[in-house]
């Protein structure tokens, strides 16, 4: 099932908050109750510790109450009054100043004292509410009816004398309840921390939504449009100046390019049916012509030229077409060598000299050196060679010229051919290397011209990594230069 990142933006953003409020809830919570525990103990171990090295208590267990226990005096009514009172206000202000209660015990674990002055557990066994109660120093979930209000936390210390004898125990006690009310009012704190980082986690997450996903949004549905050939319907707005943008001006570039392909293919289908059929419409034509006796047989070898020259048409056509389909597929695949391009422009000359003799054209070579080696596909090179010489024969006047040339420019070989035709008008030369392009005015006076020609020559160069460059002006002439490798001859 196919999940959105929308979707999956707000499962994180629900496992995160999830995870934030049971941790808050359950460590948080453990972590502030022991902390709370910790911090009781510890202020009632201060207050105990201040009590036992007090003048008061150790005079008190020192002289009166000693004293009266050794006399054997003690009753209730007679203890309550031997307690002094300096020790009863001492322990009154302490226990009323920390919130804490404070007991004393005698040696045989009877009350003496309580902070709440209950005189009904006064010279009672504690043992008899809570046995064993002074053995440990710390003693959780104390109960005592009418003593503690509720279960209490009690720091339980012993009172010596000079020879270490236990003359008492002093009890610091601490309602849980209030323990527990500082972790509730704690939990309170930490929940609203909580609910304020999950509010801003909430808000990055929405964040992220506008700075990616909505891009992406955006992104994918243009692209979309795109392969359905309905960009012209959208517009794709990118604001982020970052990676995103980069990614709609890529896409907005390659659906131009789709819309450009498109139109290429139908012009490729226009050319392609309009040069394949009006050959095979001549040889149709002259054929049937010839069967049906419309041209006599003593004609018959004027026509058959025609019907050759158009055979030929349609042979260059398709052998152009073959080369243009290797060029894209194999366009790395070049047999490069050595190979002086001197030698390979000389004997090209020495090719179309004929031609160039009926429409009294001069050629003529101008090299910088006798020799000059390039890195690159001969063949190749030689097929570029010929395009340009072609062309440069097919729209220059009588009585013209053609100049060859080759130069060292920058470690590089430049190849230079330079006619005084008609040129080429300044906004045809943008689209001269077009596949089928053929400036309109040629057209009646290039009957052979594919528009290919130029497409495969601009192709090779690019395979070889190279650059070609074309400078014209109508009336004047075309100079076409490409540039290639150069080698140590």
């Amino acid at each position: 099932m196919k999940r959105s990142l929308t979707f999956k933006l707000i499962l994180c953003y629900i496992i995160i908050v999830f995870f934030i409020i049971t941790i808050g809830n359950t460590i948080g919570s453990s972590l502030i109750k022991d902390y709370l525990t910790t911090t009781a103990i510890t202020d009632m171990s201060v207050t105990a510790d201040s009590i036992l090295h007090s003048s008061i208590l150790k005079e008190y267990f020192s002289v009166s109450y000693t004293e009266n226990k050794e006399k054997n005096t003690e009753t209730e009514e007679d203890l309550l009054h031997t307690i002094d009172v300096d020790i009863t206000e001492y322990l009154y202000i302490i226990s009323k100043s920390t919130k804490l209660d404070i007991w004393l015990l005698n040696k045989n674990e009877k009350f003496i004292y309580t902070s709440t002055n209950n005189e009904d557990f006064i010279n009672k066994d504690i043992n008899k509410y809570y046995p064993r109660f002074v053995h440990s120093s710390n003693t959780n979930n104390v109960y005592i009816k009418n003593l503690t209000p509720a279960k209490s936390l009690c720091k339980i210390s012993k009172i010596t004398k000079a020879s270490e004898q236990i003359a008492g125990y002093l009890v610091v006690s601490m309602p849980i309840n209030s323990i527990n009310e500082k972790h509730d009012s704690f939990m309170a704190t930490l929940n609203t921390l909580i609910i304020i980082v999950c509010v801003l986690i909430a808000i990055i997450f929405v964040l992220i939504y506008f700075l990616t996903i909505q891009p992406i949004h955006k992104l994918t549905n243009y692209a979309i449009s795109a392969t359905q050939g309905k960009v012209n319907n959208i517009k794709l707005k990118i604001k982020s100046n970052d990676e995103y943008r980069d990614l709609g001006n890529a896409l907005i570039y390659l659906s131009n390019e789709l819309n450009n392909l498109d139109e290429y293919q139908r012009k490729f289908i226009s050319n392609i049916s309009h040069d394949f059929r009006s050959p095979l419409t001549s040889i149709k034509g002259y054929l049937d012509a010839m069967l049906d006796g419309t041209i006599p047989p003593e004609n018959y070898e004027k026509y058959i030229k025609i019907i050759l020259f158009e055979a030929d048409r349609l042979t260059n056509l398709t052998t152009n077409l073959l080369t243009l389909n290797n060029l894209d597929v194999h366009q790395q695949l070049l047999d490069k060598t050595v190979f002086d391009i001197n030698y390979i422009i000389s004997k090209t000359v020495e090719v179309y000299e004929g031609r160039c003799q009926k429409q009294k054209i001069k050629l003529i070579t101008k090299f910088e050196s006798a020799t000059q080696n390039v890195y690159a596909d001969q063949s190749k090179i030689q097929q570029v060679i010929n395009n340009l010489l072609d062309n440069a024969i097919k729209f220059s006047p009588t009585n013209s010229r053609i100049i060859l040339s080759t130069y060292i420019k920058s470690e590089k070989a430049f190849i230079s051919i330079k006619d005084f035709g008609s040129g080429i008008p300044k906004e045809s030369i943008s689209h001269i290397w077009e596949r089928f392009y053929k400036i309109d005015s040629s057209r009646g006076k290039d009957k052979r011209g594919t528009g290919l020609g130029l497409a495969i020559t601009k192709d090779i160069i690019n395979a070889h990594h190279e650059n070609i460059n074309v400078t014209s002006t109508e009336g004047v002439g075309t100079e076409f230069t490409f540039s290639l490798p150069k080698r140590t001859n």
